[in-house]
C-alpha cells in the first residue's frame, strides 16, 4: 500500500541489512563487536518489516519503518566512516539528503479523511432514523474495516462479527457455535453492518452472513450510514430476521 517514490522505507531496510553485514564481517574477520543496542534495534527493525510485509503491507501499521528509515542510513554512515561529521564536506552532503527527503518523502495517510474542525474524532457517524438500536444485536460482516463505528451505537446494544477475511477465518473458528448461538438467543433487533466497497462485495458479503448465521437480510432494506468518511465507498446497515 505504499508508494515507491518515498526511499525512507528503502533506507530503513538497505541501512539495517547494511549494518548487520558490516558488524558480521567486523566480527569474524576483525574480531570488534559493534554495540547491542544498535544491533537489538536493526534486528527488531528488520523483523517488523518482516512480520508486517507478510501480514499486512498496510502503511499506517509500520509508520515507524519510514520515520527511522533516515536514522538508520545515517547510522550506517557512521559505522563505516565514524569521523563523517568532522569532515569538511559533511555539511554538503548532508544538504543533499534532505533536498532528497524533501523531494521524495510522500505524506503519512494516517487518518481516512481530512481534518475538518479541532477535536474531530477519527471517525463520526450519524446512524440512519427509523431503526431502533436500543438492546440490538450488531453484527459486523465481511473482512472491511466496521467495527470502529461501535461506539455510534447506545451502550446496551451488543456486537459481534461473522463472515471474516480467509487469513483469519481459522484462528476464530472456536468462536463460530458462540456467535451463532448468540445470534439465534437473542430477543431484540438484529442489524448487519458491511462496508459498501462495490455491489459485488456487498452481495457476497449479505449472501455469506445470511448463511453463517440462518438470517434473512433483505438487501432492499439497507440503509446508508452517514460518516465523515463518505465518498464513493461508506457503511450500510441492514436488519436481519432469524430464519425459521
Amino acid at each position: 500500500e505504499y508508494d515507491f517514490q518515498d526511499i525512507r522505507f528503502q533506507l530503513a531496510y538497505f541501512g539495517g541489512i547494511s549494518v548487520l553485514a558490516l558488524s558480521a564481517f567486523r566480527y569474524f574477520f576483525n574480531k570488534q563487536t559493534t554495540n547491542r543496542a544498535i544491533l537489538a534495534t536493526i534486528l527488531s527493525l528488520l523483523v517488523l518489516i518482516l512480520v508486517w510485509t507478510f501480514l499486512f503491507s498496510i502503511k499506517r501499521y509500520a509508520s515507524v519503518v519510514w520515520i527511522l528509515g533516515p536514522l538508520v542510513f545515517a547510522l550506517l554512515i557512521n559505522q563505516i566512516y565514524p569521523r563523517f561529521l568532522s569532515h569538511k564536506q559533511a555539511p554538503i552532503f548532508i544538504l543533499a539528503g534532505f533536498v532528497a527527503l524533501l523531494f521524495t518523502t510522500v505524506p503519512d495517510e494516517i487518518r481516512r479523511s481530512e481534518w475538518s474542525r479541532l477535536g474531530e474524532k477519527y471517525v463520526e457517524i450519524t446512524l440512519p432514523d427509523g431503526f431502533d438500536y436500543e438492546n440490538a444485536l450488531i453484527v459486523y460482516a465481511g473482512g472491511l474495516p466496521s467495527a470502529f463505528i461501535a461506539t455510534a451505537f447506545p451502550k446496551n446494544a451488543s456486537h459481534t462479527h461473522a463472515n471474516a477475511q480467509n487469513w483469519s477465518k481459522k484462528a476464530l473458528d472456536n468462536y463460530r457455535p458462540k456467535i451463532f448461538k448468540r445470534v439465534q438467543e437473542h430477543k431484540h433487533n438484529i442489524f448487519i453492518v458491511v462496508f459498501n466497497q462495490n455491489k459485488d462485495y456487498l452481495e457476497r458479503t449479505i449472501k455469506a452472513t445470511s448463511q453463517e448465521l440462518n438470517l434473512a437480510i433483505d438487501k432492499a432494506d439497507c440503509r446508508k450510514i452517514i460518516s465523515n468518511f463518505d465518498g464513493s465507498n461508506h457503511w450500510l446497515i441492514c436488519p436481519a430476521k432469524l430464519q425459521a
